[in-house]
């Protein structure tokens, strides 16, 4: 019995020198401990975490920074961790969330410059998803003007004409088609500079560039942009921008009255489907097919 109760009291004495030695640790020590390693987790390329681990563990961490203050650049590391595993799990608006509440904060300066444009790109895709395009062109242009700042040292010029071709189009979504015009073309012009002409990389903002003088009433300017779309994607065997392309196409001439230039379109988009052997695209075509030809019927 004497014995027990020895060995009770020195396992009790060893965990009460744990517990007083864990208390007296260095808090900048254990958070950089920890935030260390679940960062390495989150960031190793190539492999998958456990979501909800790594997010309570990250939580955990978060309330750890608010020892150094509220506004500390502690709180600022973990929080634009914490809004990219909650983007790597689709969780959008809490990417917003957790991003917007980063950026507010004073301390956000300490974000290493690759990071911090991460972060505002991220928004910008996370307001995207959610269909919300005013929050995502503020944040686009925000990247845009983060990149400029820093002399162009961020982004490689295809990265940048990316986040303009999305520029554009969320100008669109939100109903500014002028807007949304001058950057398409501006987008287009730099591109072909960079690139060459005939670089299919430009080929999604030839088909916004058509919606945006579609919605301007400048039909013919559309028919144009989706014809110049049309070359690129036959030309890098990009099947789905074909689609699409003759398709709009039908649409216009159907429009302008143009029957037998509507049925050829059709036509044509049905025998791109073919080619593509894509059995999608191929029901698409029909269904499309069949819908013309019922509105002609109406006429």
């Amino acid at each position: 019995m004497n014995a027990f109760r020895s060995m009770a009291g020195a396992t009790m004495l060893a965990l009460a020198v744990a517990s007083a030695a864990w208390g007296a640790a260095d808090p900048a020590a254990e958070f950089a401990q920890r935030f260390t390693a679940v960062s390495a987790t989150v960031l190793k390329a190539g492999t998958s975490f456990s979501f909800s681990k790594v997010y309570t563990e990250l939580e955990a961490i978060e309330q750890l920074s608010q020892r150094f203050g509220a506004d500390s650049p502690e709180r600022a590391r973990v929080l634009e961790l914490m809004s990219l595993v909650r983007f790597k799990h689709a969780d959008y608006a809490e990417t917003m969330q957790l991003g917007e509440a980063c950026l507010a904060l004073k301390s956000v300066d300490a974000l290493a410059p690759a990071d911090r444009m991460l972060l505002i790109y991220r928004i910008a895709e996370s307001a995207r998803h959610l269909d919300r395009p005013q929050p995502a062109a503020q944040h686009y242009r925000s990247a845009l003007a983060f990149d400029e700042a820093a002399q162009h040292t961020l982004l490689d010029d295809s990265q940048r004409l990316s986040i303009r071709q999305k520029l554009g189009y969320v100008l669109h979504e939100d109903k500014r088609y002028a807007e949304a015009l001058a950057m398409n073309r501006a987008t287009i012009s730099d591109a072909e500079r960079l690139f060459g002409a005939d670089d299919d990389r430009v080929v999604y903002v030839h088909v916004n560039l058509a919606q945006n003088y579609y919605e301007l009433g400048r039909p013919d300017e559309a028919q144009a942009a989706l014809r110049r779309a049309l070359a690129l994607a036959q030309h890098a065997n990009k099947y789905e921008v074909t689609d699409e392309c003759l398709f709009q196409l039908g649409v216009l001439a159907f429009e302008r009255g143009d029957i037998k230039g509507a049925r050829d379109w059709v036509e044509q988009r049905r025998r791109s489907a073919a080619n593509a052997r894509d059995p999608a695209l191929w029901e698409r075509a029909e269904q499309g097919a069949a819908e013309m030809e019922r509105r002609i019927g109406q006429r």
